[in-house]
């Protein structure tokens, strides 16, 4: 308002004075308003708007120290006034300054009225969101919406919060509110799908796309088109892993097949690495696959491009159909189009040249952009899938990295022809070991309601036999035997069609008549005299290796017995014996051992060389001592696995010779005695492993250093010190470990003298010796040596996994210094191992930035702040222990399981009791890791019976379920932290038959870990057992109890 000096404010200053203004019309604007000034004074709010619009206007301009001046100026004048403190509290936080900005913004919220408390609320806690406080953001959101349930900025700001926070449920819920009000919201809304998918939540996430699809008005058709294509993108099965392969699948109907480096099933996307022939192999032999189950009806290949013609060569070569260029190929029949890298302008043009001839085209690439704006670039079949902006190169045979596109040395065709390298590539694709996922990559493309591109469903004649093109042969044709029914009897024309493929030449069909006769379980007297034909006539390693194993894995009970038969037939050579043991190996048959045994005394060596590498089905009960010490002294491709097996069972007969065994000529034998001498603790050998510190390899002086320290005493340390001023790092490192091996109470002093004096790689493997020793004496030396080194990233992430192993309350605030720096997984993944164990109460804050990072790290934050009393948390914990995608879930109780406090333990009890058989094996693995914890004693002893009978049953469930003899281990190791002393009643019954071979050894091994009464005669009753592991379990076991004291 304007004040008036004894005027009256209405009447013109000219007309009060008696002055025609109009008189004057030249008069300046700046007299103007210097009068104006002089006879009206400005209040205090107008000075304030002034400076207030002034400041805001400068800091528009980058002039932020500037307009926050004017700003501090106007909160001065209206000290209380809101307004000016809320504008100059979002003046700091636009310069990042944070502190000052809630000075003023809770100073602004004092004086401020209720209509605007709520929105400086929501600025608040954007600021703190900024500060990654989490706890004071969600408290203040939520006092927002305790006065207005529906406030859209707040609703927003929660579903942010969650979002990055990991809390996905709860981000669900706060986005369900906001889709209705705030069309803003659909950033958020793609975001929060896109991590539903990578947790595999694709129910919710439907959900929301579903909620946001229902509000038609508030999108554009744009937006519509983007809400349609994530649905479908959604359309996935629970727990389903969200890569390359889905991706490529939902959202342009193409196929993917992976290579080398995944399953078939999670295919992800590359976005950096290199690329070698064994990728190529995979791939190709999945090509192969996916066109032998859809046999599509192509008549040729064509090539791309340039770059892509030895590619198509060989995918012609392994369909059998003929490679033809784009101006040849056959008119009006469907091609396939192979292309190297689908993105090449080469590749579009031969495209539209096809479409002029060609009626269907199947477009395949080795390499795809899975991320394209425009679907016609997509190929049908995409073999390895490129992130945006991805970066590889292909590694040569020689280790040097070459180009993408144009590359012989990856072909290998400067010193080889073409041809030569198709074939190489052709057999190592057959040879490569059918997937035992092959069917769920194929079932993987026949869900609905996602589906394959038109074409390529219409082309498709599944499980069919196919019709021969005019003029072209059936053998051309990737066509697949129709299969018999049980209920009818078999056709001579099926038998006819199975005999003509496996004599066929082409290995390709050869090896389709032979997956088929599989597949039917076929017995036929003159199918088995075909094989039986091949077998001994062609000597091809390939087609000799496929119907091997199908005989050893026949129906009919009688695979061993033909296999051992062959191998005494007076027509097998040395090629088709070699290769009856690698097959027969895979048989745990007791009789196939004095197979072994002939091989290994045999004169021939690729037979001993074949039979040394399956050492392991030998009878150990069987009388070999003679043979064994023969064999040491055999060429070293034999006298090295021989050493090993001794090695493992300490054997008299090593013993006995490795004094000798140690004078050897060859580095690779000395080096697999100098193990053999650390296995059986043979200390008469110190002579000779002293004389290897003079051998001219260094490999064998640092095996050798190694081992006098882990056989010798104080003695060995005086051949050991002159190696501590060797140049070689590797040497001077073993030598420190000698020393340190050697003493009865390691040294701290002469630890801390070669850390100082020596270079940081030397520094750096030393730690792990210093973590191994447990000497928590040095904490001091090595802070301070870390923190001298704080600038290399790799030094610190040494440290910091060493402090995590010798947790110390000194080695925090070096801590807190490496996560805040460098913020790497390894690095945090150790703070918060630290903090598990020593943490304090300023740990606490830098938590909740970690909240939203990798799965890992998230949770495990998680579990820490819930300790630190945030139960707000813990349904993060609870939502993972529950998620669908096993992956997540095991690493929520491994999160747990370390915790181990009484919320922890409460939720893990529930999660093994209430799930049924999810969680049998992370039961097992969990019970069995803490076998020795009181806290886990106290708490399952706090359980009711039927609590603990469930518990009894899924571990039983577990055990039954173990695929090794470490797995059975662990189950029963769980059992007995469950059951204390009644476990060995319950676990001895799983050692006798009719259980498996794997689940017997495993009992029996447990049984003598344990000391049980009821063993010894468990393990005579299994040593005439007909598979061997058990026999040989039972044999070595007995061995070790008749040698104990």
């Amino acid at each position: 308002m304007l004040e008036k000096r004894n005027l009256t404010p209405k009447i013109p200053f000219g007309e009060r004075q008696g002055i025609d203004e109009t008189a004057f019309p030249r008069t300046p604007d700046i007299f103007r308003k210097n009068m104006f000034r002089f006879y009206y004074k400005e209040t205090p709010e107008q000075r304030a708007e002034q400076l207030m619009a002034q400041g805001e206007r400068l800091i528009r301009r980058g002039k932020e120290s500037e307009g926050i001046r004017k700003l501090t100026e106007a909160a001065e004048l209206l000290p209380e006034v809101s307004s000016p403190n809320v504008r100059l509290g979002r003046a700091y936080a636009k310069c990042q300054e944070y502190d000052r900005a809630l000075e003023c913004y809770y100073k602004g919220l004092f004086f401020c009225g209720m209509d605007d408390e709520a929105g400086i609320l929501c600025e608040i806690a954007f600021i703190h969101l900024r500060m990654q406080r989490y706890d004071l953001a969600e408290d203040k959101f939520q006092m927002v919406l305790r006065d207005s349930p529906n406030s859209p900025i707040a609703l927003e700001g929660l579903t942010h919060l969650y979002l990055r926070t990991g809390q996905l449920s709860r981000a669900c819920e706060a986005l369900k509110k906001t889709l209705p009000q705030e069309t803003a919201a659909n950033a958020m809304l793609f975001q929060l799908v896109d991590a539903l998918r990578q947790s595999g939540e694709y129910q919710q996430a439907r959900e929301l796309v579903q909620l946001a699809l229902a509000q038609t008005s508030s999108h554009t058709p744009e937006e519509m088109g983007a809400l349609q294509q994530i649905l479908r993108e959604c359309a996935f099965p629970e727990g389903e892993e969200f890569g390359g392969k889905e991706l490529l699948y939902a959202r342009y109907g193409a196929m993917c097949l992976g290579s080398a480096d995944d399953d078939g099933i999670a295919i992800p996307l590359i976005t950096s690495g290199s690329i070698s022939e064994r990728h190529v192999i995979i791939t190709l032999a999945r090509l192969l696959g996916i066109v032998e189950h859809f046999a599509w009806k192509c008549r040729c290949v064509v090539a791309a491009d340039a770059s892509s013609r030895i590619f198509a060569a060989i995918a012609a070569r392994l369909l059998r159909l003929p490679l033809a260029r784009p101006a040849k190929a056959p008119k009006n029949e469907p091609v396939l189009l192979c292309q190297w890298r689908a993105d090449a302008a080469a590749g579009r043009k031969t495209l539209k040249k096809l479409r002029r001839r060609a009626t269907q085209i199947i477009t395949c690439a080795f390499i795809a952009d899975a991320e394209l704006d425009e679907p016609s670039l997509i190929p049908d079949i995409v073999g390895l899938p490129l992130a945006r902006g991805a970066n590889i190169a292909w590694r040569n045979a020689d280790g040097t990295l070459g180009s993408i596109y144009h590359d012989a040395e990856f072909w290998g065709i400067l010193s080889r022809s073409v041809d030569v390298v198709i074939d190489e590539y052709c057999r190592h694709v057959y040879e490569c070991a059918e997937e035992a996922n092959r069917a769920r990559q194929i079932e993987f493309y026949r869900r609905q309601p996602v589906w394959l591109r038109p074409h390529l469903i219409a082309m498709a004649a599944i499980q069919q036999a196919l019709p021969p093109a005019a003029g072209q042969s059936s053998v051309a044709q990737p066509e697949t035997l129709p299969e018999p029914d049980d209920a009818t009897p078999v056709s001579s024309e099926y038998i006819s069609a199975i005999l003509e493929g496996v004599q066929a030449l082409d290995q390709s069909e050869c090896r389709r008549a032979l997956k088929q006769l599989r597949r039917s379980a076929l017995a036929d007297k003159e199918i088995e005299a075909a094989l039986a034909h091949l077998v001994f006539e062609r000597h091809d390693d390939w087609l000799r290796r496929e119907i091997l194993n199908y005989w050893l894995n026949a129906t009919d009970g009688y695979g061993v017995d033909r296999l051992l038969s062959l191998s005494a037939h007076a027509h097998a050579d040395i090629e088709l014996k070699a290769l009856v043991l690698d097959a027969i190996s895979q048989s745990s048959d007791r009789r196939i051992s004095a197979l072994f045994v002939a091989a290994l005394n045999n004169l021939d060596e690729r037979l001993r060389v074949e039979a040394a590498r399956h050492l392991d089905r030998l009878d150990e009960s069987q009388p070999l001592d003679e043979m064994f010490e023969r064999l040491l002294w055999d060429m070293p491709t034999v006298r090295i696995p021989v050493i090993r097996y001794l090695a493992e069972r300490r054997s008299p007969v090593l013993s006995s010779q490795l004094a000798r065994l140690l004078e050897s000529d060859e580095s690779e034998v000395l080096i697999e005695a100098l193990y053999a001498v650390c296995a059986c603790q043979d200390r008469s050998c110190l002579p000779q492993v002293e004389a290897l510190l003079a051998h001219h390899e260094l490999q064998v002086q640092e095996h050798a250093l190694r081992t006098l320290g882990k056989i010798g005493d104080l003695e060995v340390i005086w051949a050991a010190l002159p190696f501590l001023d060797h140049p070689n790092v590797e040497l001077r490192v073993a030598a420190v470990e000698c020393v340190v091996a050697a003493e009865s109470r390691p040294s701290s002093a002469f630890l801390m003298e070669r850390l100082r004096k020596e270079t940081a790689d030397a520094q750096m493997k030393l730690f792990a010796l210093i973590a191994e020793r447990g000497l928590m004496e040095m904490i001091p030396l090595l802070l301070r040596l870390a923190e001298t080194r704080f600038d290399s990233l790799e030094f610190t992430r040494c440290a910091m996994q060493l402090f995590a192993r010798l947790p110390h309350p000194r080695c925090l605030p070096f801590a807190r210094k490496a996560a805040i720096t460098f913020s790497t997984d390894d690095v945090l993944l150790a703070y918060l191992a630290l903090v598990n164990a020593v943490g304090e109460e300023a740990d606490r804050d830098l938590l909740f930035p970690l909240l939203g990072r990798s799965p890992e790290i998230h949770l495990r934050a998680a579990g820490l702040l819930r300790r630190y009393g945030f139960e707000r948390y813990e349904h993060i914990l609870n939502e993972a222990l529950f998620s669908p995608k096993q992956a997540m879930s095991s690493l929520a109780s491994d999160v747990l399981a370390e915790l181990a406090d009484n919320a922890s333990l409460a939720q893990l009890s529930s999660a093994f009791i209430n799930a049924e058989s999810m969680f049998d094996r992370t039961m097992a693995k969990t019970f069995a890791a803490h076998r020795g914890d009181a806290r886990y004693v106290r708490f399952l002893r706090e359980r009711s019976e039927g609590e603990r009978e469930q518990m009894r049953q899924g571990l039983l469930r577990a055990l039954l379920a173990s695929q090794s003899s470490e797995e059975v281990m662990l189950g029963c190791q769980a059992l007995s932290l469950l059951l204390e002393t009644n476990a060995a009643a319950d676990i001895r019954e799983y050692a006798a038959p009719p259980h498996p071979a794997t689940l017997r050894c495993g009992v029996m091994r447990w049984l003598a870990a344990n000391a049980d009464e009821g063993r010894l005669p468990i393990f005579r009753a299994n040593l005439a057992d007909e598979h061997l592991e058990v026999a040989n379990t039972a044999f070595s076991l007995l061995q070790a109890e008749s040698a104990a004291p």
